[in-house]
């Protein structure tokens, strides 16, 4: 896969990647003054319905195994590695924090069930999308300045 084309196409497509795996993290920044004050059945409501939009998250595993492939092909480019190498930290970070959020996805029953903590639970739910989001915007400008610079 050393033909110029051949890379062109796979930042081409990592880009594009990383930019959708962002999505969801945005949506979830976006939304979080919103619904950090939100009541139990309102923000039940909301989180129904931004279950539609879960089948984003499988888009971020993309992203990652784009980001390991190029850094494979383009690990002698110092230009576009180390970034591009941040880009892939940030993603993992991503999972992590997902790694996080699954206790309160188990003990609500992906809000479908509200125990008494509940509101604790919310913003600790809330807060980490929030990282997530920050951490992935981080990581999607390391990749989109690792692909400008690289050569």
């Amino acid at each position: 896969m050393k033909s110029r084309f051949a890379i062109i196409t796979l930042r081409f497509v990592t880009l594009i990647l990383a930019a959708f795996a962002l999505v969801l993290p945005l949506i979830d920044l976006l939304e979080l003054p919103r619904k950090i004050g939100l009541s139990k059945d309102d923000y039940a409501t909301a989180q129904y319905i931004d279950q539609g939009l879960s089948w984003l998250e499988f888009v971020r595993f993309g992203s990652i195994l784009s980001i390991s492939i190029l850094l494979f092909y383009e690990r002698e480019n110092g230009h576009l590695y180390r970034p591009a190498l941040g880009a892939f930290v940030g993603q993992l970070l991503m999972i992590v924090i997902f790694i996080f959020t699954l206790p309160v996805t188990v003990n609500t029953r992906s809000w479908t069930f509200f125990p008494d903590n509940w509101v604790q639970l919310r913003q600790q739910w809330e807060y980490l999308h929030a990282a997530d989001a920050i951490i992935g915007i981080i990581a999607f400008l390391l990749l989109s300045y690792a692909l400008i610079r690289g050569k």
